[in-house]
């Protein structure tokens, strides 16, 4: 969900993108089966207002590859990224629903399939994305349940349980809360629950996720000292710094700030965000080189002169901004003029709607991460661009937190599992050991030691990343459903 400055962040990938990738680079031993066929059902375009017939197909798949009468549903909800059906015995879903002879259903988000797919509408114009909203998407998984449990005749008393990480993580913690008649439970990976405008912990976690996600302390101060020299540089002379980096001067400086922002890939999802770059015949991943005092030498001293941060800070850019439509994809005003596609969708909900507005920390004794061109006055005017609405002025942040209860939500309902990432940085808006006051249901919330964004909805691989705290965590999970569920049978590692 993640969004040049907010240019340069959609270039961090879904959730859904970097799974995938896991998925399909996986040893044989994990291989996945071919995939279920895609089917679809008809959903109304607008769940309240009946006098709007439209409808649209939603495309779903189904795995009933150990499914007994009897057994739950596993109910995966897709975010804000085009659906992939996959059989992988390394998603958790598949692994719960072999677990419990459950069926495993996946399910689109409505606006977000590809070429035309899942789509109520033909074109994305503002008033076409009026239906663009969470509550309309848990409408839709709620009207399928129903229906899929009548049509299929699914046992009395089948239990449902909705699955999601990140934005979905939020809908299927969401969809527990609005139906609980019809969703029974729920598992929610890096939830971001608590909408917020001004959301500077995000790069705060950045800071403090540096060291243990690549860096070291001689980079980490390096890497402070040239943001800072780059805010230094930009505010004195903008010109001159578009002309550095390579970028043309009509693009805007906060836009070129993006450039600061590299390392969120890597804190919010570990090495699987890594990218690398040819050096030699050899693939580096780039926060390596980052990293590399031979290479770079300002950027590991946090004690270099402005000028010979600055320059290092150009350098490494450098290393990955040679395409010809580099700059481009980071120019708010570029991407305003091309034709909407599904771009826009994902901005139209963070700025109408969740905020989460990832801007520099302003509080840091010792600086951010971020340069401070990346603040709200920038977001907004980012949204207002983006959305061609002269009228545009905030987030709708509280009626978010009001209708769904924000981090309290573990307050409401029960049979709801809640995962994060130590290290990940949304889960300061989620619901952790840390942000809620008290846990009247007994839901369960686990903390994955060294974890990333959402890493829990992959099953741990012997020898993996972070492997020892992934499982422990992972055993929790399960221990969590068999106990639910009344399931007893030893977990082997």
């Amino acid at each position: 969900m993640l969004f040049a400055a907010v240019q340069a962040l959609k270039l961090v990938k879904t959730f859904g993108e970097i799974q995938q990738e896991i998925l399909e680079n996986t040893e044989s031993q994990f291989a996945a089966l071919p995939a279920p066929a895609f089917q679809y059902h008809e959903q109304p375009r607008d769940h309240w207002n009946k006098k709007d017939k439209n409808t649209w197909l939603q495309k779903y798949y189904v795995n009933d590859d150990y499914y007994k009468p009897g057994g739950p549903v596993i109910f995966e909800l897709n975010g804000e990224w085009t659906m992939s059906a996959s059989r992988s015995p390394r998603k958790l879903e598949v692994d719960l629903a072999k677990r419990y002879n459950g069926l495993h259903i996946g399910i689109q988000h409505r606006y977000y399939g590809a070429e035309g797919d899942s789509q109520p509408v033909t074109e994305f114009t503002n008033e076409n994305l009026k239906w663009l909203t969470e509550a309309q998407a848990l409408a839709d998984f709620a009207a399928f349940a129903k229906n899929y449990t009548i049509t299929k005749n699914l046992p009395k008393g089948t239990k449902w349980i909705a699955t999601g990480g990140s934005y979905a993580g939020n809908l299927a913690a969401w969809i527990r809360f609005t139906y609980p008649d019809i969703i029974w439970g729920a598992h929610s990976s890096s939830g971001p629950v608590l909408a917020k405008m001004d959301y500077w912990e995000y790069s705060d976690a950045v800071d403090l996720g540096f060291e243990h996600s690549g860096g070291n302390p001689q980079c980490h101060k390096g890497w402070l000292n040239a943001v800072s020299a780059f805010d230094y540089y930009a505010t004195k002379n903008a010109s001159w710094v578009k002309e550095q980096f390579g970028a043309y001067q009509d693009i805007e400086i906060a836009d070129v700030a993006g450039v600061t922002t590299v390392w969120a890939g890597m804190i919010q999802y570990g090495e699987a965000s890594d990218d690398t770059v040819s050096i030699n015949g050899v693939d580096v991943p780039y926060h390596t080189l980052a990293c590399n005092s031979t290479l770079f030498p300002a950027l590991n001293n946090g004690t270099a002169s402005k000028r010979a941060a600055f320059d290092d800070l150009v350098s490494f850019t450098k290393l990955y901004s040679s395409e010809p439509d580099f700059w481009s994809n980071y120019d708010t005003k570029v991407a305003v003029k091309q034709p909407r596609s599904d771009n826009i969708l994902w901005t139209w909900q963070f700025c109408k709607h969740y905020g989460y507005f990832q801007v520099a920390n302003r509080f840091s004794r010792h600086g951010s991460m971020y340069s401070k061109l990346i603040d709200n006055g920038y977001y907004l005017w980012y949204c207002k661009q983006m959305l061609a609405d002269k009228h545009y002025l905030l987030p709708n942040t509280l009626e978010i937190n009001f209708k769904y209860h924000a981090q309290d939500i573990v307050n409401e309902r029960n049979n709801i599992v809640f995962v994060n990432g130590e290290l990940d940085p949304w889960a300061r808006l989620g619901v952790t050991p840390k942000t809620f006051r008290w846990n009247k249901n007994n839901n369960q919330v686990i903390t994955v030691a060294k974890g990333h964004h959402c890493s829990d909805l992959t099953v741990p691989k012997v020898g993996g990343a972070n492997y020892d705290n992934a499982f422990k965590a992972y055993t929790q999970i399960v221990a969590t459903w068999d106990k639910l569920l009344g399931f007893n049978q030893t977990l082997a590692q």
